[in-house]
């Protein structure tokens, strides 16, 4: 037996009487013509281990996810393919001669590597390795029923944000999919946080998504990870009903984003950035790409609403700041609808088109992000993360409304009484009437 103790960051293939300390952190079959079924592991420190078809049933009792383990003897290869769980430069191999024998426990942790949804989508990450990623469930598609490799199977198709409101595109197959779709429909309109472990990143027309890989994927849903409830704390939210009596027009109501990276672009300008626009169509320059955009087409852009509202109740004004997903909804259009294709920067900031100007005087019942800038900063601007009440309704329409829809008040922190205390006293804030009170 090996003498020393090593840690997997030190493994090197030159011998194979190393002796580790580690923790099973998931576990799956793997099938190929050439290899028959294999076990394959994932160690904490983030190792790819594999077991042989004709070791599988020597060790498969002995190797329980979330036990920790040590394991002597054991050799090293380079980790190839193209969808790897972990960034190890090695892979760790049993062979005939490997020893495991159970340990006392070393840590609770669960070891996520959460990776940035920023990153993934300005493709900094290497696609060839799968990632772990943590968002809320902001939007979900039907489960569909379909056929791949001539078998049965179900997808569907969701959305996440992170902390910072960034989005993200999934797919998920097979059981995965269904436990998503049923933990959406059993969530009684409450928050559905979801990691996602060991996913692969997708890229289509320079979009890019997140998705599983086979059995090496893995979905927890409101877990009880450390990582989950401070992801919760992230978001403390309000019910709030106000009027909205005017649109803060020193901010432009759109920008056009990159699609490669989601990020928005700017117009280029005489001589900025090497590039001379003069009579030329406009250009942009995206700053996380680092490059200029010149074919001016819809499969470069999107175009998003970022509209800065101003809002009322009786009892006091705020500003809230509502995204596109939320616009798209209540103003009933898109924003490439609005804009009608135009590319122009805007000349006259209170020459509002139309469908803008109709949510003035209009009523809403948002759902109303209060972030810790807004706690500790004194930000006065408040995000909007949902429109529950989405067509608007005039003044004199509130009266056909139930008045105990608009007080019912919802806010998830472990530290209400204080939040409460903050926004009570400051401002004589909306939120005390529309979300709070």
């Amino acid at each position: 037996m090996a003498a020393s103790f090593a840690f997997l960051k030190d493994v090197r293939p030159y011998k194979t009487a190393w002796r580790v300390q580690v923790k099973m952190l998931h576990s799956w079959r793997h099938y190929t013509q050439n290899t028959g079924e294999t076990l394959e592991m994932v160690l904490n420190e983030l190792i790819h281990a594999s077991v042989r078809k004709d070791l599988v049933n020597l060790y498969v009792n002995r190797l329980h996810v979330d036990d920790w383990v040590f394991i002597e003897n054991f050799g090293l290869s380079y980790a190839t393919g193209q969808f790897r769980p972990t960034s190890h430069l090695y892979k760790m191999a049993f062979i005939p001669g490997t020893v495991v024998m159970h340990c006392d426990p070393k840590s609770d942790s669960s070891f996520l590597s959460l990776a940035k949804f920023q990153k993934i989508q300005s493709g900094e990450l290497n696609s060839h390795m799968l990632v772990d990623v943590i968002g809320q469930i902001i939007t979900i598609g039907e489960l569909e029923n379909l056929e791949a490799n001539n078998k049965p199977t179900c997808k569907i198709d969701f959305e996440i944000r992170d902390e910072n409101d960034e989005r993200m595109a999934c797919t998920l197959w097979g059981t995965l999919a269904e436990q998503v779709h049923r933990a959406c429909e059993n969530s009684d309109g409450s928050n559905v946080i979801v990691i996602l472990r060991f996913v692969k990143i997708k890229a289509y027309k320079g979009v890019r998504s997140v998705t599983n890989s086979y059995d090496t994927s893995q979905v927890f849903v409101n877990s009880p990870f450390p990582e989950v409830d401070s992801f919760r704390e992230s978001f403390i939210r309000a019910r709030l009903l106000c009027t909205i009596y005017g649109i803060d027009t020193d901010w432009t109501w759109y920008y056009i984003s990159c699609r490669s990276c989601n990020k928005k672009v700017n117009h280029i300008h005489s001589g900025v950035h090497g590039v001379n626009n003069k009579g030329v169509k406009p250009r942009f320059w995206c700053d996380t790409c680092k490059s200029v955009v010149t074919n001016i087409v819809a499969r470069h852009f999107f175009y998003m609403f970022m509209l800065y509202a101003n809002v009322m109740d009786t009892t006091g004004e705020m500003k809230l700041l509502l995204f596109d997903s939320i616009c798209t909804e209540i103003i009933g259009q898109s924003a490439p609808s609005v804009l009608d294709g135009s590319l122009d920067e805007i000349e006259d900031p209170n020459n509002l088109p139309d469908p803008l100007n109709n949510l003035i005087g209009k009523t809403f019942l948002f759902l109303v992000c209060i972030e810790r800038e807004n706690i500790w900063d004194g930000k006065e601007i408040y995000r909007v993360s949902k429109a529950l009440l989405k067509h608007g309704v005039l003044p004199e329409e509130l009266l056909e409304y139930s008045t105990e829809m608009f007080r019912e008040t919802s806010i998830e922190s472990a530290d209400k009484l204080y939040i409460l205390f903050i926004l009570i006293t400051r401002n004589g804030s909306a939120l005390q009437r529309g979300g709070i009170l």
